[in-house]
């Protein structure tokens, strides 16, 4: 509403016991419309401000400061789409996974590698020839490792955080889910030590997702879990937590 010259105005009465009296006045009658409009948009404030006073002389108001591990916030609140008192709640957050070719656990690099099997998984992780090395390389780069060794050149091809296994096993399972809307930011958690789970933070799924995903896990011997609180956008997403048979 843009602003007015007409003269009204609200005279709000605080005790401990919350807001006592709320008066209203204006010397013309188009400062009692303009009164109106004060009164019907104070009238959520008014509530959270009966509500903070009593809660603080009741013992319950919420802490001066939150911690980083407990924040929390107003969000705004629609029952039924309509707009009610703004909840405060509190923010959870999952761990955030490392990357899914940072280290990826044996029980998943087995099982991909079981059910995928061609006969070339074994030979993976042992040293390429030189030419082999070099033959997709220019020219330019062939002849500044010229000295270096073969050794040398393997260890510059492999991936820098897990072996050619590993990250063979990683790129074929991605392929093979990669029209699955729930495999979304992917990766490990440690959820203790010398234990990793694959965690995926999807923002939606269909029942078609979740029997591809069902069938995946009976078909891989692993399980899974869906919870709330997830770490790439928390309220947004969901996390699905996928683990082995015990």
């Amino acid at each position: 509403m843009a602003p007015s010259n007409n003269k009204a105005s609200l005279s709000i009465e605080l005790l401990s016991t919350g807001v006592e009296r709320v008066r209203g006045g204006s010397d013309t009658v188009s400062g009692s419309e303009e009164l109106g409009e004060l009164i019907r948009a104070s009238a959520l404030p008014l509530r959270l401000l009966n509500d903070a006073v009593v809660q603080y002389f009741n013992g319950a108001a919420a802490p001066d400061s939150e911690t980083a591990d407990e924040p929390e916030a107003l969000v705004p609140t629609d029952v039924d789409g309509e707009r009610d008192l703004p909840r405060r709640i509190r923010i959870q957050t999952g761990v955030l996974p490392r990357d899914l070719f940072d280290g990826p656990p044996g029980w998943f690099v087995g099982a991909i590698q079981q059910e995928f099997d061609d006969g070339t998984w074994n030979d993976l992780d042992k040293p390429v020839s030189r030419e082999q090395l070099l033959d997709n390389h220019t020219p330019e780069f062939v002849a500044k490792h010229a000295k270096t060794s073969t050794e040398d050149l393997n260890e510059m091809a492999r991936a820098p955080f897990c072996t050619q296994l590993e990250e063979e096993a990683v790129r074929t399972f991605i392929n093979f889910v990669s029209r699955n809307r729930l495999f979304d930011h992917m990766g490990w958690v440690e959820i203790k030590e010398g234990v990793d789970i694959l965690v995926s933070e999807p923002y939606h799924g269909s029942m078609d997702d979740f029997q591809n995903l069902k069938a995946l896990c009976d078909q891989l011997g692993w399980r899974f879990k869906v919870v709330g609180v997830s770490g790439h956008f928390p309220s947004a997403t969901f996390r699905i937590e996928i683990s082995p048979e015990l």
